[in-house]
């Protein structure tokens, strides 16, 4: 940096571009960190640079080459660079400005770009300030940093305001479905949209798994992969592959930019549908052409996520709340679109109305704290007997998003038999589709937990939670003792590691039965503190 400080956050250059990047979209060198460190683009040649899109899979080349080596030295303040303006004030780099003989040595800077380069460099090192003309690889740089920002990212610093704004960590991974794994669990563990960038071809393809697996759980995720040239897509081109098609089971919607003028809204959509509604994954493929072209460039501010709830749900919630009211035995069962949603202290508020045994779904672990009384553990083919009892028991079931899934059914025709149950969710396409329910309200669980709480008294179903609390201390869980010193038991494990940490870590697991382990025997204190594929069961 030109005042020669290494600025580093946790032993690593504060670097500019939050999200993921698989290792052959990656290449970016600390030469060009350190020049965006200074948050004053191009700001000594009194304009904007303007970057031809003239790069291959070797690098930049050519007029490209000077370009960038005249953005990455007029970035770090080492030399001016004239810009010469047109009648409308935009700039335009003189291929003069830059010597032949020095740019070699911004060469040696800039051929690790690879493949993409261009992406890569509007991802660390992008123009700032009121622009006119941009490269449409800095319009993807732009528009996620504002997505990003509108997704939380401001409040915490992580997207910063004003000529730093572009500055957000970018995290290499050694394969690209490592990388999408790691934006997943960021978006898990925070609640914000995790991104992922990959090149095209077995890049893309990489990215499948991890893809699949957010889909599954309703994780908001936001891939960017590229492609070939416009001209070569459906040639079987080198490193072509139909990623849209390939993906589009497993995706809330997915784009192929094929106009330029459309990047910016696409990827300003593409955020909105991450996260309205039921949560997931949304993939943009860009194909490499599109990221050198120029065009007019509008900024607009994201659309606001606003959860719209269906004319007539106050009704809906109006006879949930008397079905509650009548009830004698309730049980409230509750999965991860209750963390999803943001909504554990309606979650905890609801549970202290109603005054019923809580179970909670794999992905729910974290909706309610685990060392409540209340709390009787999992439900299912890996729940506790207690649980199961429960069930068996109550006369009304209040399910707070969740999807009954083939393991907590076990087997659907027998599951609550004549029960009533109450089915509390988003996502419309999940009520009656695994089993009938008596009622249900459909729509956001935060609202509509918030909503029951105002129309339900303070209730006491004394009776009954001492019958359950009884079998609680009945049926607890237990481990058979070991007797030789030199061997301990995977649950002591866990529960040494839940005493030494107070519930509050963020465990993250594999699956298997180290992850029911961890379900079981952890007591979850915290929301989002639980990181496991729960859908798909990726190992």
């Amino acid at each position: 940096t030109p005042d020669g400080e290494d600025d580093q956050r946790d032993g690593q250059p504060a670097a500019v571009a939050e999200g993921v990047v698989g290792p052959h979209a990656a290449g970016v060198v600390h030469h060009i960190v350190q020049a965006a460190e200074t948050g004053d683009h191009a700001a000594h040649a009194g304009g904007q640079v303007l970057i031809p899109g003239d790069v291959d899979a070797g690098g930049v080349r050519g007029r490209g080459a000077l370009a960038h080596a005249a953005q990455v030295q007029a970035a770090a303040g080492l030399v001016e660079v004239p810009v010469q303006r047109d009648g409308a004030g935009n700039g335009e780099v003189e291929e003069e400005a830059v010597a032949e003989e020095d740019a070699a040595d911004h060469r040696n800077v800039l051929q690790a770009l690879g493949e993409g380069g261009v992406l890569e460099v509007a991802l660390e090192h992008i123009a700032h300030g009121d622009v006119a003309v941009l490269a449409h690889a800095h319009i993807l740089a732009d528009e996620l940093a504002d997505a990003r920002a509108e997704d939380g990212q401001r409040q915490t610093g992580d997207v910063l305001v004003g000529p730093e704004r572009h500055r957000q960590e970018a995290i290499q991974q050694a394969h690209e479905q490592a990388a999408c794994h790691a934006a997943d669990g960021y978006s898990r563990t925070t609640g914000r949209t995790g991104v992922v960038i990959a090149t095209s071809g077995p890049g893309a393809t990489n990215l499948v798994t991890g893809i699949a697996t957010a889909y599954m759980d309703s994780i908001p995720m936001v891939a960017i992969t590229g492609n070939v040239t416009r001209d070569l897509l459906g040639l079987d081109s080198f490193q072509e592959v139909d990623i849209c098609g390939i993906t589009m089971p497993i995706t809330k919607h997915n784009y192929i930019v094929k106009d330029p003028a459309e990047l910016a809204d696409i990827i300003r959509e593409a955020f909105y549908i991450a996260n309205e509604g039921r949560k997931g994954p949304v993939l943009i493929d860009i194909p490499k052409d599109i990221t050198g072209a120029l065009m007019v460039y509008e900024k607009k501010e994201p659309k606001k996520v606003v959860n719209h709830n269906p004319e007539g749900i106050n009704e809906e919630i109006a006879a949930a709340a008397e079905l509650i009211k009548n009830a004698e035995k309730p049980f409230i069962y509750a999965g991860g679109g209750v963390v999803s949603a943001d909504a554990t202290e309606e979650m905890a508020e609801f549970v202290r109305k109603v005054d019923a045994p809580v179970s909670l779904s794999l992905m729910g672990q974290c909706a309610l704290d685990n060392t409540k009384d209340c709390y009787i553990g999992m439900l299912g083919m890996h729940g506790t007997k207690t649980a199961a009892m429960t069930l068996s028991e109550c006369d009304l079931m209040i399910v707070l998003g969740s999807r009954f899934s083939d393991r907590v059914l076990c087997n659907a025709k027998t599951f609550a038999k004549d029960k009533k149950i109450i089915h509390i969710d988003i996502d419309p396409a999940e009520i009656g589709k695994n089993i009938d329910v008596y009622s249900h309200v459909t729509g956001d669980v935060k609202y509509i937990l918030a909503k029951l709480c105002e129309l339900l008294p303070d209730m006491k179903h004394e009776a009954w939670m001492n019958t359950v609390m009884d079998w609680k201390k009945q049926y607890a869980l237990r481990m058979v003792p070991i007797e030789s010193e030199d061997e301990v038991l995977p649950q002591d494990v866990i529960e040494e590691l839940d005493r030494l940490t107070d519930g509050k870590a963020i465990i993250a697991t594999e699956v298997g039965q180290h992850q029911m382990w961890a379900a079981q025997y952890y007591n979850f204190k915290c929301p989002r503190s639980f990181a496991s594929s729960g859908g798909l069961g990726t190992m």
